[in-house]
């Protein structure tokens, strides 16, 4: 079929390529897309019905975790002004979880850190092959994972951070039966401090923030915004933004 262009093309600088290196370049981002399309399909593990078992009709996937840790380094770099170059860091996020397209999502009860880790580094290192920058690419996986510099740091609580406000804002909807017989086949509660606050009665949004406040190096401004998580209802404040910012748009432009 015959294509008519109706439009001028954008004149923006990038490698001069010949055809055959052009249709090679096009084969490797069809094939990437094609790749990461499937983490839009793959669901977080935490929230299955191997582990807590959260009841709702359409639940967390990959792909919605990663544009949220996102939008959280923005706003987060924004708001306390951490020196760490940004575009590494978002570099890095929306690339932590490409491993997943073809391992899945590994937890630390379905398989070893080591293991993971050695398994999710085969995977990137075969997603990237095929790609001009797959050293560069995979470094940052690299450096991901080693948590060593200010940007992996960052973006490493981030990664936590999501998964707490997620938990909390399951927690406000009641998609989680936290009744001993719902949950005694959870593989999460075979760790003794889990377990023990399982038993003391916290909710499911208390009992994620509180183990990971425990368990993660996070610093003190992420430890006041799950604080803030703790004592509020996250879906209401949602709620309520929105109404404010459409009932300011509303009047900003209404007809006349």
């Amino acid at each position: 079929m015959e294509i008519t262009r109706k439009v001028a093309s954008y004149d923006i600088r990038c490698r001069d390529l010949s055809d055959k290196v052009r249709a090679e370049s096009a084969l490797n981002v069809s094939r990437y897309y094609a790749l990461i399309y499937e983490l839009t399909r793959l669901i977080r593990n935490g929230w299955s019905k191997k582990f807590w078992n959260v009841s709702k009709e359409r639940l967390e996937s990959v792909a919605e975790h990663v544009f949220k840790t996102l939008n959280l380094a923005i706003v987060i770099q924004s708001e306390f002004g951490y020196a760490v170059r940004i575009y590494e860091v978002l570099m890095m996020l929306a690339l932590h979880e490409t491993e997943e397209a073809i391992i899945g999502d590994m937890t630390p009860y379905s398989a070893g850190y080591d293991e993971k880790l050695e398994r999710g580094h085969a995977a990137v290192l075969s997603i990237f092959s095929t790609l001009k920058y797959h050293d560069e690419l995979y470094n940052l996986i690299l450096e991901f994972d080693a948590r060593m510099s200010p940007e992996a740091k960052f973006a490493y609580m981030i990664d936590k951070l999501d998964a707490c406000l997620q938990a909390k804002i399951y927690d406000e909807e009641h998609c989680v039966d936290m009744s001993p017989e719902a949950q005694k086949d959870n593989p999460a509660l075979k760790d003794p401090r889990v377990k023990e606050l399982f038993d003391s009665g916290l909710s499911f949004g208390e009992l994620w923030i509180v183990n990971e406040i425990e368990n993660q190096p996070f610093d003190e401004n992420f430890i006041t915004i799950l604080d803030y998580a703790r004592k509020h209802s996250l879906t209401n404040l949602g709620r309520a933004a929105r109404t404010g910012i459409q009932a300011v748009n509303s009047a900003k432009f209404r007809t006349p």
